[in-house]
């Protein structure tokens, strides 16, 4: 564990730091903040331990001293809005905090610094979803959210930070993923990542040079570069119990063992336990040491890039993970599919559909799906989801179809008559759906139909060999969002003379009861 240094002896290790900043939703789903920690995190001086204002504090006292910073878009989001004046609920009453506010200039002054902090010239800020998300169960349940996260990240990153450009690097929350959800990051435009260095064991195929960094593919063929922690230094300085001797111990060791010149110590998670004071020594000894050089992610991207063909990972769910996420989950599900069916049938621009996306992807945060969230935590969470079900289910009750057939038709084709309306201020993209047991609808077929604010009428011919039903649905992914029914009546020669016939006995019965009464 411990190695003798000789400065002088061979290339100095690179070193890549990579931290992740971010924090728990805290609004309600009408927009009100439930906590202030996020305002106590950007008032608190920049040495305290959970301080928002260290980071940049740090990278201008150690400006030889490269670090890469994952930082949650969600947060941002946040603490634009704490700037711009929020509402703050506690128990039963709301107090409004201007932009004027203590608390909101705390915040801005907070965003400030992280727009200072990713213009430094020795900072490097990647990519991320926008809520920090267990990916790997994104995937297993099948669902395209991790796009959706990372292409709403992208933007909060962008204008939140006056970036000139999408990073190129990727941050994977927890340092992991799988081979479902590679695809996810490969999508994003991004070009690297980071990994667990245990997970190097799901490496199939040929080592490269460098064992930290690999092109790695998935079973469809999709790529990406991944680079691997080393999980010694990262425990050492971000674990349960930082040490920083610990940490340089580990980089003494990469630097005597003449191995692998490349060590990536990163935290898996937001606000690990490191404090200011211990940061400080770590930072300031890396400025002393010669044989320790500082890298960003995209320095030893470029330095280390593997020349090798691309290896396959092969890592999936585990199991343990799996079963603990579940209970959360079913539920993510039972709003999912709602969700899904109105982010599909929306114009992708449309305000309501951002909105919606973020309360979904909060809900999908792993602040909730975690193994030590609080019941509090977790109802917060479950809230999000309700809301989401709650706004879905009042904008599909908008949308209305009706059939109307005629009340008696003399053969066996028709017309019926088709209106559907949409109550919404915007406009949906829906499949009109026609069916009938028995009956056929010779010139209809299901139609796409964009279907603007107000009514839209239209009559479809259809053919019947007897009587029956037609439904007609309006739907998005298959599934219904509105349906109605019309029943069918062809009247044939034969049902008209035994109509004729009934009508004509009870004709014949109503003058001989008339002609009895006469006569009584």
């Amino acid at each position: 564990w411990l190695a003798v240094v000789d400065p002088g002896a061979r290339e100095p290790v690179d070193l890549v730091l990579l931290w992740a900043a971010g924090s728990p939703p805290e609004r309600n789903t009408r927009g009100e903040f439930e906590s202030l920690a996020l305002v106590e995190r950007c008032r608190a001086e920049a040495r305290t331990p959970d301080s928002l204002l260290q980071h940049q504090s740090v990278q201008q006292r150690f400006p030889r001293v490269k670090t890469t910073y994952a930082i949650e878009p969600a947060m941002l989001d946040q603490l634009q809005i704490l700037a711009g004046g929020f509402n703050f609920r506690e128990g039963g009453s709301v107090k409004n905090f201007p932009d004027s506010s203590a608390e909101a200039r705390a915040a801005a002054a907070c965003l400030n610094s992280f727009k200072a902090l990713a213009g430094s010239a020795n900072t490097e800020i990647l990519s991320s979803p926008y809520a920090y998300v267990e990916l790997p169960l994104l995937a297993r349940q099948g669902w395209a959210d991790g796009n959706g996260q990372f292409r709403i990240g992208h933007d909060v990153l962008v204008e939140s930070l006056s970036l000139p450009a999408v990073p190129r690097g990727t941050y994977a929350p927890g340092l992991s993923i799988t081979t479902d959800s590679l695809r996810y990051l490969a999508a994003t435009g991004g070009e690297y990542f980071v990994l667990k260095g245990s997970d190097r064991s799901s490496v199939q195929g040929r080592a490269p040079a460098t064992g930290a960094v690999y092109r790695l593919r998935d079973l469809s063929g999709e790529r990406i570069t991944g680079l691997f922690a080393n999980d010694d230094a990262s425990l050492a300085l971000f674990g349960e119990a930082p040490d920083p001797a610990a940490f340089f111990a580990s980089l003494a060791n990469a630097y005597a063992g003449g191995g692998d010149r490349l060590v990536i110590a990163t935290a898996a998670t937001p606000l690990p336990p490191l404090t200011a004071s211990q940061r400080d020594v770590v930072y300031a000894g890396l400025e002393q040491q010669p044989w320790v050089r500082s890298l960003t992610l995209a320095e030893a991207r470029q330095k280390y890039n593997p020349s090798t063909e691309p290896s396959t990972l092969l890592k999936y769910v585990d199991p343990l993970t799996g079963y603990l996420a579940e209970t959360y989950f079913r539920k993510l599900e039972d709003a999912h599919e709602p969700y899904e069916d109105y982010r599909t049938a929306v114009d992708p621009d449309e305000p309501e559909v951002l909105r919606l996306s973020k309360k979904m992807y909060l809900a999908e945060s792993f602040y909730w799906a975690g193994g030590g969230v609080s019941p509090e935590e977790a109802n917060r969470g479950l809230a999000y989801l309700e809301d989401v079900k709650k706004l879905t289910r009042h904008e599909f009750e908008r949308l209305t179809v009706k059939v109307d057939t005629p009340w008696v038709q003399g053969a066996e084709s028709g017309e019926a008559t088709v209106t559907v309306a949409n109550g919404n201020l915007y406009s949906f993209n829906v499949d009109i759906v026609l069916s009938g047991d028995g009956v056929r609808f010779p010139e209809w077929t299901d139609q796409r139909l964009r279907l603007e604010t107000g009514k839209v009428e239209f009559r479809v011919p259809y053919v019947s060999g007897g009587w029956s039903r037609i439904e007609a649905r309006i739907e998005s992914r298959g599934h219904a969002l509105a349906d109605d029914g019309a029943m069918v009546r062809p009247m044939t020669g034969r049902v008209w003379a035994v109509m004729i016939f009934v009508l004509a006995a009870l004709f014949g019965g109503i003058a001989y009861v008339v002609v009895m009464v006469k006569r009584g």
